[in-house]
């Protein structure tokens, strides 16, 4: 899975933690999330004719999670958005900075909703390390939340989804591909909880279960990724494209059932 995504999810989930009191005092920076970020910030974005300007908000997400906290926060929430791109599939684009939709958090306070986004810049020579800058895009709004599904559900169809998947690669000599897409539907019956995004029994197990099968089976990215892959036949390929996209679109509703493990508040 991604880095941005993953750190987008965790955020929320440890700031739903620190609500409670139960935020991990090392979370920041040492927390797997942040290992390859120099810096994470949080802005408001203030409208000065046709563009913005950025205003310093929180110089680190505990300063953020304590801010928030203040204003009257009462709940973290993930939201998703496709970005319908006619020229370029969320799959195809979810390689680069920016693409795959949108991964946003919701700070749900007394008067609405803020939203807020991440953007990542390039590493610099000097230390290598991502500038992540999450800006504060849209306050106070009351934008009505899409019913998702039961977990249950979602899990039966993500498993269909890699099943089919996996035959599809054994049948055409990808057999790495077919192996993580395995360890996919193995997370979906495993009870261990090893990939740490989340704060320790966060989420119920099949919640946990819905992430890690997305982690362990994540195979979108750029060149040598499974969307690297081309075929002669037309049919072929039209087969890989209707899985590949089914594969995606189930992968990223298990992420968005798993991050929001808890009913919206009133």
């Amino acid at each position: 899975m991604q880095g941005s995504i993953a750190q987008t999810l965790s955020l929320a989930a440890h700031g739903n933690a620190h609500l409670s009191g139960k935020l991990d005092e090392d979370y920041f920076p040492h927390h797997q999330t942040f290992a390859f970020c120099g810096s994470v910030r949080f802005v408001e974005l203030n409208e000065d004719g046709d563009s913005f300007t950025e205003e310093a908000f929180a110089s680190d997400p505990v300063f953020w999670f304590g801010k928030m906290k203040d204003a009257g926060v009462r709940q973290y929430r993930i939201r998703y958005i496709a970005s319908q791109d006619a020229g370029t599939s969320d799959r195809l684009s979810v390689a680069y900075p920016g693409g795959g939709g949108r991964w946003l958090i919701e700070t749900m306070l007394p008067t609405g909703s803020d939203y807020w986004e991440g953007h990542w810049e390039a590493p610099e020579a000097a230390d290598g390390k991502w500038r992540v800058t999450y800006a504060r895009v849209l306050k106070d709004a009351e934008i009505p939340e899409p019913r998702m599904p039961p977990p249950e559900m979602v899990k039966t169809k993500l498993q269909g989804a890699f099943t089919n998947a996996g035959k599809f690669a054994n049948a055409h000599g990808q057999e790495q591909f077919a192996e993580a897409f395995k360890r996919g539907v193995n997370a979906l019956k495993d009870v261990r909880w090893e990939r740490k995004i989340y704060p320790p029994e966060y989420a119920p197990l099949i919640y946990q279960q819905l992430l890690t099968a997305v982690i362990e089976g994540w195979v979108f990215g750029g060149e040598g990724s499974w969307n690297d892959l081309r075929f002669d036949d037309a049919e072929t390929q039209q087969e890989y494209d209707r899985l590949s996209d089914q594969l995606f679109n189930f992968m990223n509703l298990a992420l968005l059932v798993a991050a929001n493990p808890w009913p919206r508040q009133a």
